[in-house]
């Protein structure tokens, strides 16, 4: 990905993109990344007509991923970055429901209270995931698999794979990686 800062906007429900390859932040090119604002869509539009509902947090995913929660949408969206196709992996109905997340096309019964930030394991197995009204970490499982459609695979919590995410309430023993939540209104994630 090079050397890229992503700036989630969330009060203009907008997504940045700041090239860092110049050396320092004064010199990077600040563009429009994504979002056009108002109410999330699962739609696959392009980035700059999509929609996100005050985006919060950002993951970058492999280099490959950019991983999108929206406080106001409470849903997880993802950007593949090589084709710049968009999609939803989990949420999108308000509530505090731990279950499964989209299959591409259909919602899961994962709910969301008020997604906060975002982040991924050290060995990127998880993303946890703050959830602000509900009070709670929650984690989705990811595999080593790969689709063909616009996510990556997430595996059940039996290991197999499938296009769906396992999510569930984060207990403080099984958490290696700690979550913040802010009242920022913007969040960022980079690659190097």
């Amino acid at each position: 990905v090079g050397k890229t800062l992503y700036i989630a906007s969330k009060d203009s429900h907008k997504i940045f993109k700041l090239d860092l390859s110049g050396g320092a932040i004064s010199a990077g090119t600040l563009t429009h990344f994504a979002g056009e604002g108002g109410s999330s869509s699962n739609n696959q539009n392009t980035l700059l007509t999509s929609t996100f509902n005050k985006p919060f947090g950002l993951a970058l995913y492999t280099d490959a991923f950019l991983f999108v929660s929206e406080e106001a949408g409470d849903v997880i969206r993802v950007i593949k970055l090589s084709d710049s196709s968009i999609g939803s992996i989990a949420g999108g109905t308000d509530g505090d429901t731990e279950g499964s997340g989209w299959d591409g096309t259909t919602q899961g019964t994962a709910r969301f209270k008020k997604l906060q930030q975002i982040a991924f394991s050290p060995d990127g197995g998880y993303m946890y995931v703050a959830d602000k009204e509900s009070d709670k970490v929650k984690s989705i499982k990811f595999g080593g698999c790969v689709s063909s459609s616009y996510v990556v695979a997430l595996c059940e919590s039996s290991g197999s794979c499938s296009s769906k995410a396992t999510i569930t309430q984060s207990s403080s023993s099984s958490s290696s990686s700690s979550s913040s939540s802010s009242s920022s209104s913007s969040s960022s994630s980079s690659s190097s």
